[in-house]
């Protein structure tokens, strides 16, 4: 497997699709990240052969996805 370097609040995805939510009018009900690149392999999958990520610690965290879903869903109806 290649060496990546570490996932940090700064360099994951989550925090920024989160805003992008936040700015659509659609309710969100959950998040899933996925690696698209046909370059490199999956450095964190979810499961063998996966396309799916495993989150980071920061973003596993139950208070932050709590804080996540929050936000994302602050402005909908």
């Amino acid at each position: 497997m290649a060496s990546y370097p570490p996932r940090t609040p700064e360099t994951t995805v989550e925090s920024k699709v989160v805003n992008a939510a936040h700015d659509n009018p659609s309710k969100i009900a959950g998040m899933d990240t996925v690696w698209r690149s046909s370059k490199k392999e999956n450095p964190y999958p979810y499961a063998q052969d996966s396309n799916q990520m495993n989150p980071c610690l920061t973003c596993s965290d139950i208070k932050n996805i709590e804080e996540y879903m929050k936000y994302a869903n602050a402005n909908k109806k």
